[in-house]
């Protein structure tokens, strides 16, 4: 299997770089990670 780069902001937390976690369930890590406001907002975004 060829390497892959996965990027996310880093505001976003609980990711961490997982394509999938099971058996083809690819929507469950989004339901795992949310948005630290307060990082967002300190880097000026």
């Amino acid at each position: 299997m060829a390497p892959q780069l996965v990027l996310a902001q880093p505001w976003v937390t609980g990711y961490n770089s997982e394509l999938n976690l099971g058996s083809g369930q690819y929507w469950l890590q989004y339901s795992r990670m949310w948005i630290d406001s307060a990082l967002k907002k300190e880097m000026g975004h």
